[in-house]
């Protein structure tokens, strides 16, 4: 490494930072063991911290994709129950109307209810999960439909929505608009749009909604059965503690004569976005996750990224010490410390960079493994999202300065006599911060 001319102040150029790439790479080449040694072992820990960081990414993201998910809640029903609070998902049908009445604050109701049927079309018959559902709900969440009018799709009372999956399943490439699909024991129902699939990361899932007006019938104003499940669209700058202080006054209203004096029974509002790990009550729609397994497994990958981080900065302390007579032989030619350091870093950074370009490419073809294991449909797509770049990024630049600087900076300060003198520095194999 040429020194600079005598008497000028050093300063890194583009051309001072190629030549420590160059030479970084050559090293790398000749040193093809430690090389590879080194990548794989910082790539292993970047790839599981990958993987655990898609999949905390995904439960965290539960029910997000709906346009006005910050204002949506479902509303539940809860009451003392042996001295413990006995929460319950589902409420009654006629809570959605009365609530909008009662309450400003509340722009939109929608009541969801389900059921399994046998679906019959020509020959094919299946098993289906039904889903029923005010007309607004295409108001209140983000369904997309393919074709139909949301204003109109849920309208009659025979009429039924069915999605891209369901499409195909009954009618393949066929145009389903104006098809009959029978529910056995029910009656038929026309087909009047198509809606995209609902995505992975949602509460709830179903491939045909149809009116819920149909499904309730003698039921729409019965109080005292909680078989449906009641979501509000709220107005901007909505406050929910004192909504909720009113509704006391409301269970009275409408509910009172029914559940009598001395029982403690409530209506409680549940953030969308909560719902998925934060609500583990009876009737759920579907299984949800756990806050605590987020903690857990970012635990767990902070923890797996420290240990490979803390054996490539060994791996390179060891392979760095042996290298004292060239640092001593770099000092006698006129490089001084900076350089030295630089020289460090940009090997080090350069297989830092290296691991993590393995990790990624690696973690791409895991992928479809690693959805098997999960039960989630991660796609590739997710490697490349901005958080978890930069976040990756930073690890690369911190493993690789790390690694680099600890070793460069003692390495650097030998005299070049003693560094000439016998491969080792006392002081850099006794240090505790390596132990």
């Amino acid at each position: 490494l040429a020194s600079p001319p005598s008497g000028k102040t050093f300063r890194f150029s583009s051309a001072l930072l190629w030549n420590y790439f160059k030479t970084a790479v050559r090293k790398a080449r000749r040193q093809k063991g430690y090389s590879i040694i080194n990548i794989a072992g910082l790539a292993v820990g970047m790839i599981c911290c990958l993987l655990l960081l898609l999949w905390i990414r995904d439960e965290a993201s539960f029910d997000r994709f709906h346009k006005n998910a910050d204002r949506i809640y479902r509303l539940e029903h809860a009451w003392l129950r042996e001295g413990k609070d006995f929460r319950v998902a589902s409420t009654s049908a006629p809570l959605a109307p009365a609530i909008k009445a009662e309450f400003p604050e509340i722009e939109k109701a929608v009541r969801f209810a389900r059921n399994e049927f046998w679906v019959i079309y020509q020959n094919s018959r299946f098993m289906e999960r039904i889903y029923f559902a005010d007309s607004d709900v295409f108001d209140v969440f983000t369904i997309p439909l393919i074709k139909g009018d949301p204003k109109s799709v849920l309208k009659d009372r025979d009429s039924l929505v069915i999605s891209e999956d369901m499409s195909r399943k009954y009618f393949g490439q066929e145009n389903p608009i104006g098809k009959i699909l029978t529910l056995m024991e029910y009656g038929d129902f026309k087909i009047t749009g198509v809606f995209k699939n609902i995505p992975q990361n949602s509460h709830f899932h179903f491939g045909f909604l149809g009116p819920f007006t149909t499904y309730a019938g003698r039921t729409l104003n019965q109080w005292g059965i909680y078989n449906y499940y009641t979501y509000v669209l709220t107005g901007k700058g909505f406050d929910r503690k004192s909504f909720e202080t009113k509704l006391p006054a409301f269970v009275q209203k409408y509910q009172g004569k029914m559940i009598g004096s001395g029982v403690n029974f409530r209506y409680i509002l549940q953030p969308l976005t909560r719902i998925h790990l934060y609500s583990h009550i009876h009737n759920e729609l579907e299984p949800n996750g756990d806050a605590g397994s987020i903690a857990i497994f970012s635990a767990v990958a902070l923890f797996i990224l420290l240990i490979a981080c803390f054996n490539y900065i060994n791996f390179a302390t060891a392979s760095y010490a042996a290298r004292t007579r060239e640092v001593g032989l770099r000092k006698v030619i006129g490089a001084e410390r900076k350089q030295i350091i630089g020289q460090f870093l940009g090997e080090s950074l350069l297989i830092s960079f290296l691991a993590l370009a393995s990790a990624v490419l690696l973690a791409a073809f895991l992928l479809p493994a690693f959805n098997t294991l999960s039960q989630k449909s991660l796609t590739t797509n997710a490697l490349f999202d901005g958080r978890i770049i930069v976040g990756m990024l930073a690890f690369m630049l911190l493993a690789g300065l790390m690694a680099g600087s600890y070793p460069a900076v003692f390495l650097s300060s030998a005299r070049p006599a003693a560094a000439l003198h016998g491969p080792g520095l006392p002081l850099l194999k006794a240090s505790a911060f390596r132990n």
